[in-house]
C-alpha cells in the first residue's frame, strides 16, 4: 500500500498557482537571472520529481527536468513564459491524480496504516520471517479487510506455533519417517507438542524446571486456542469478522508473539 500525501499535493497546486498568477503580472520582460534560480528550486516542481512514482508520468517528469534545466541555464525566459509553461504542468499533474484512484482512512483505522512494528521492536528483530504478515494483517484493518486481517494474523501465529516446537525439540514423523515442523499440519504439530510437555511433566524435575514447563503449557494452550477459536473458522469460511473482532485477535496473537521473544 502506498500512503497519500494529500497536503503535498495540495500545496503543489497551491504553489503553482500562486505562481503563476504572480508572473501573469510580469509581462513579456525577459526574468532576472536570480529570479529564475530561485524558480528552477520551486517546492512544487521538486516535489512533483519527488513524487514521481504516484503521478507515473514520464512526459511530466521530463518537463520539469527541462523546464529547471533552462531557469538554471540561464536562457531566455519572460514571465508570461514561465507563467504559460507553469499552467501546462499544472493542468498535467491533476491529468494524472484523476487518473489514479485513493482512498480515505478514517480515525481510528488509520492508526493501523504502513506500521512496521506494531507487535513492538523486540518481535520486529527477532522474527524477520514475520514482518509483512503482521505489516499486511494491520493495513487490512486500515483498509475495513477484517476477515484478511485475521487470515494474516493467523499465519502469525502457525510462525509462532512452529519456533515454539522448534524451540522445545519437538520431532515430528509421518509414515515413520521425520517430518520438517514446516511441512506438518498445526493438529500434528501441536499434538507432538503437548506429547513432549506431557513428558516432561512425568518426569522429576525441579522449581525451575517446572517453572520453564508451566510457561511452555501455557504457550501451547494458547496455540489450540488461537487453532480452535479462530483459524479452523477463517479457513473453513465459516465466518466473517468486524473491526472489534479483528483488533481483539490481533492484540492476543501479539501478546502471544511477545511471549515468544522470551525464549527465543
Amino acid at each position: 500500500m502506498i500512503p497519500f500525501l494529500a497536503p503535498m499535493f495540495c500545496q503543489i497546486y497551491s504553489g503553482l498557482a500562486t505562481c503563476i498568477e504572480t508572473l501573469n503580472m510580469g509581462g513579456h520582460e525577459e526574468l532576472h537571472h536570480s529570479f529564475k534560480e530561485s524558480m528552477s528550486n520551486l517546492a512544487p516542481l521538486q516535489a512533483i520529481e519527488q513524487f514521481k512514482d504516484i503521478l507515473d508520468d514520464t512526459d511530466l517528469q521530463f518537463r520539469v527536468f527541462r523546464l529547471r534545466a533552462q531557469l538554471r541555464g540561464g536562457e531566455y525566459i519572460t514571465g508570461s513564459m514561465l507563467s504559460k509553461e507553469l499552467s501546462g504542468l499544472l493542468g498535467q499533474v491533476v491529468v494524472c491524480l484523476s487518473r489514479h484512484k485513493f482512498a480515505y482512512i478514517p480515525a481510528p483505522n488509520d492508526s493501523y496504516f504502513e506500521v512496521d512494528m506494531s507487535f513492538g521492536e523486540e518481535v520486529f528483530d527477532m522474527f524477520p520471517e514475520m514482518r509483512r504478515d503482521i505489516k499486511d494483517a494491520a493495513n487490512c484493518i486500515a483498509a475495513c479487510l477484517y476477515t484478511a486481517s485475521v487470515f494474516h494474523l493467523m499465519r502469525v501465529s502457525e510462525y509462532g506455533l512452529r519456533r515454539l516446537a522448534q524451540q522445545m525439540k519437538v520431532s515430528i514423523k509421518h509414515k515413520g519417517k521425520p517430518q520438517p515442523l514446516d511441512t506438518a499440519t498445526w493438529d500434528k504439530v501441536l499434538l507432538a507438542l503437548k506429547k513432549k510437555i506431557d513428558a516432561a511433566h512425568a518426569s522429576k524435575h525441579g522449581p525451575v524446571r517446572a517453572q520453564n514447563l508451566a510457561f511452555y503449557s501455557d504457550m501451547a494452550d494458547r496455540c489450540s486456542y488461537v487453532k480452535d477459536l479462530w483459524r479452523n473458522e477463517v479457513m473453513h469460511a465459516r465466518k466473517s469478522y468486524n473491526y472489534h473482532e479483528a483488533v481483539a485477535v490481533m492484540e492476543r496473537v501479539k501478546g502471544f508473539m511477545q511471549l515468544l521473544t522470551q525464549i527465543g
